[in-house]
């Protein structure tokens, strides 16, 4: 219809996408992408941010199609960070499955004279989900999770408090997405 959207996909590529019937297989290696790499500022966000990582994985694990989850080395992470690139990583490591996913985190901190500081956090998780033999992305999911907190008196400054906040809204967020992805991927198994 475009002429110049032929130059990335023809008429009947877009066609045959479209038309395409995806099924997950059974048995799934699972390659797992992160999307930016969050400043390790403190000891406390590291372990949270290790904790969140690990929950992740393990309930992504769960899921009856996958039979393996593993971390994309960073070394296999393609600079130019598109589908063709992205599908071509996770051949190399030989994923079925590619599942990319991003956090953003936005704070938002009160100062008040006779109390203690307060923080929200806002942490967004979006992910997709790469069929590697096909390049066809039959999911996306995002999830939101806002965890408002007031320093402690065990927290060594401000910043530990801001850093707690973040890695327990970015843990609840990567949980429903790791949810939302199990549940897909066994309701479109191949049984």
């Amino acid at each position: 219809m475009f002429k110049g959207d032929s130059a990335v996909l023809t008429d009947a590529d877009i066609a045959r996408i479209l038309s395409f019937s995806f099924t997950v297989r059974p048995q799934n290696r699972l390659a797992v992408m992160t999307l930016g790499r969050a400043s390790l500022w403190s000891e406390e966000y590291a372990k949270g941010q290790a904790d969140n990582a690990r929950a992740f994985m393990d309930r992504l694990k769960a899921a009856h199609a996958v039979r393996e989850v593993a971390e994309l080395p960073m070394l296999l992470v393609p600079e130019k960070q598109t589908v063709p690139y992205l599908r071509e990583a996770g051949a190399r490591f030989q994923a079925d499955l590619l599942l990319v996913h991003q956090s953003r985190v936005r704070t938002f901190s009160k100062y008040r004279t006779l109390g203690k500081d307060e923080v929200k956090a806002l942490c967004t998780v979006e992910a997709i989900l790469l069929d590697v033999r096909t390049g066809i992305i039959p999911y996306t999911t995002s999830d939101s999770e806002t965890i408002s907190a007031k320093r402690g008196e065990n927290d060594l400054n401000f910043e530990e408090t801001v850093a707690k906040a973040t890695v327990e809204a970015m843990g609840k967020a990567m949980n429903a997405v790791a949810d939302n992805m199990a549940t897909f991927l066994d309701s479109h198994a191949d049984k």
